[in-house]
This record gives C-alpha cells, structure tokens and sequence, in this order.
C-alpha cells in the first residue's frame, strides 16, 4: 500500500488508529469521519515525527467522533489544507497546534462542537486560512489576533448559543455568518466593521447597521434573514424598509464612484 493516497475509513466503529497507518508515504486524503474516537492521542501519530505522511497529508476528516480536542502534534503536516472536525466534543484547542509550520491550511471546520473560544496562537495561519467554520459552539471569546488572518475571507458562527459579535475582523472577510445568534450590540461594536466591505451579512447585523453607520455597507451582496423572528420590529425600528432600499442604493451609488475614481488614477 505504499502508493496509496486515498483512504476512507467512515462510518466503522473505529476507536483506534492502527501504527500501519501512520506509515503511508503518499496518502494525501484521510476520511476517519463517523467512528469512535474520543482521545486525541489516538490521531496524534499522525503528526509525529516518524509518521511517513508529515508532508504528503493535504485533507483530515475526522468529523462526527466523540473527539474532545486535537492533538499539537497536527502542527507537523506542512501540506495540511483542509482540516474538519466538526461534530465532536471538542472544548478547548491546544495553543501549539496554530503553529507557523501549519503553513497551507485553507479550510479549518469546527462547527458542533463545545468550543468557548480559540488560542490566540490562531494569528499564525495569517498567510494561509481562508475559511473557518464555528458553527454551533458556546463561543464567548475570540481573539483579536483574529483580524491578523489577512487571507480569511469566510467566518461562520451561526448558533443560538453563541452570544458574541467580533470586535475585530481581517479585511479580506468577505462572508460572515450570524444567523440566529442573539446579538444586542451597541452602535460603538458594529462601527468597527465599518472599514470591512462585508458581502455577505447576516438581518440583525445589518439593521443595527442602518441605525449606526449605514454609508459603510458598499458591497452587500447577499442577505441572511432566516431564522430572526422578531426581525420586523427591528426594521421598523431603523427606519422600515424604505431605509433599507435607501441603503442599497447608496451603496451602489458610492461603489461606483469608487470604480470612477480607480480609473481616473490608472489614466
């Protein structure tokens, strides 16, 4: 099996990871999603040092365990680009794991899981994290070092039981995901996303938006209202839908006098 580079093992009943596994040198996708896992040292000797896939792994999915964290040892996998461990019973991230090394993760999912917050080591995938999915966690922290991953364009913490707007956002974010979070943010928090050119918002956000700073929404292209019952009174409160269609066609408006004024720098 030395030539193997796809290996899917879901949906057994695999509480254990054999030491053979660890010693494929070309395997490039590993599914171990929808078994029995639960230590992390168990997923650790993918990342030691004599593991034979320290630089041939791109994608771990060890999704739907019963995983309560993940082993600092994955920091090893220079070529890790996606990662998904979502749907376990993680609570806290080692610190180490963020380390410079894990130089190619793109994708990172950890939605279901019991995370409170991340380390603040997170600043470290800065050159390379695109998407990070929280989803359905108990998150109350995010770090500031958060607005320092300059390639994150998608940050997703939809959950009823998350109860926390970012103080701080990287500008290349390009979709953020609030749905169905309780959000009661004052107009001094929803200012600081104002030098964002957030596309994608989610219904709350943006009437807090309208009442706030409404000019620095330019490039909303899609709209999340689902799952807000009590969204009508609060667009009633900023100002009904004639400030909405209002704030669209500023926005419009103001982006393309931007556009004019790119092109008159480039003549």
């Amino acid at each position: 099996l030395s030539s193997l580079t796809h290996l899917v093992l879901s949906w057994n009943e695999i509480d254990d990871l054999p030491p053979p596994l660890a010693s494929l040198p070309c395997l490039k996708h590993l599914d171990l999603s929808h078994n029995q896992l639960s230590d992390p040292n168990q997923i650790a000797p993918l990342g030691s040092p004599e593991s034979s896939m320290s630089r041939s792994l791109e994608f771990i999915n060890v999704s739907h365990n019963r995983l309560t964290s993940l082993p600092a040892e994955l920091y090893t996998l220079t070529n890790l680009r996606v990662l998904n461990a979502s749907h376990n019973l993680i609570s806290s991230l080692p610190p180490a794991l963020f380390s410079s090394s894990l130089k190619s993760l793109t994708h990172f999912l950890l939605a279901n899981n019991d995370l409170r917050s991340l380390p603040d080591s997170i600043q470290n995938l800065k050159e390379s994290l695109v998407y990070l999915d929280l989803e359905e966690n108990g998150i109350v922290y995010l770090p500031s070092s958060l607005s320092f991953l300059s390639c994150l364009e998608s940050l997703k913490l939809t959950s009823s039981k998350n109860r926390l707007v970012p103080h701080s956002l990287p500008p290349s974010l390009r979709s953020l995901s609030l749905v169905r979070m309780d959000i009661n943010a004052d107009s001094e928090i929803i200012c600081k996303f104002r030098e964002n050119e957030v596309e994608h918002l989610h219904f709350q956000l943006l009437v807090s938006l309208l009442r706030s700073c409404p000019h620095h929404l330019i490039v909303l292209t899609i709209l999340f209202c689902s799952e807000n019952p009590t969204y009508r009174k609060h667009i009633i409160r900023a100002g009904g839908m004639g400030a909405l269609l209002q704030l669209v066609k500023d926005s419009k408006l103001e982006k393309k006098e931007k556009e004019k004024e790119k092109e008159k720098e480039k003549e």
